[in-house]
């Protein structure tokens, strides 16, 4: 099995980003997508797409950002899904290691990331590639 590859995403990828995302239980038109995915570079975002066989097989999202708690910049793994049909190839970990990879070459001292509560596989597979639960969220819709 040839190994999943990694690049940067491009407008071309906004359809994919979409249907992943409702995966997620985040329904976006294509258009929708397009216009998030632009926003990313303003935000210091980037967005990663993981081909498998010739096919868009995953994302993650990633982003750079100074703490006011340490020293080192933090990255933030914004978003991580991989479609269905590439689940347990070994795509996630392609995407999460290339994240970390880059967190590393940017300085950053860790890798933080939020997943619901609901999604038992996420916290078993990022327990598995070293990630400690270490926090709990609160959220106020406004």
């Amino acid at each position: 099995m040839a190994p999943a590859t990694i690049r940067e995403a491009t407008p071309a990828d906004a359809a994919f980003y979409a249907e992943l995302m409702s995966l997620l239980g985040y329904p976006a038109s294509e258009e929708e997508a397009r216009n998030r995915m632009h926003r990313l570079d303003r935000d210091g975002q980037r967005l990663l797409v993981a081909e498998l066989d010739g096919r868009l097989a995953g994302i993650a999202a990633m982003q750079v950002y100074p703490d006011l708690i340490h020293d080192p910049p933090t990255c933030r793994l914004v978003v991580l899904v991989v479609a269905e049909w590439a689940r347990r190839r070994g795509v996630g970990r392609a995407l999460t290691k290339t994240v970390e990879e880059e967190a590393r070459s940017a300085g950053c001292g860790w890798v933080v990331l939020e997943s619901g509560l609901r999604r038992d596989e996420a916290h078993e597979f990022y327990g598995a590639l070293g990630y400690e639960n270490h926090a709990l969220e609160f959220v106020k819709q406004l």
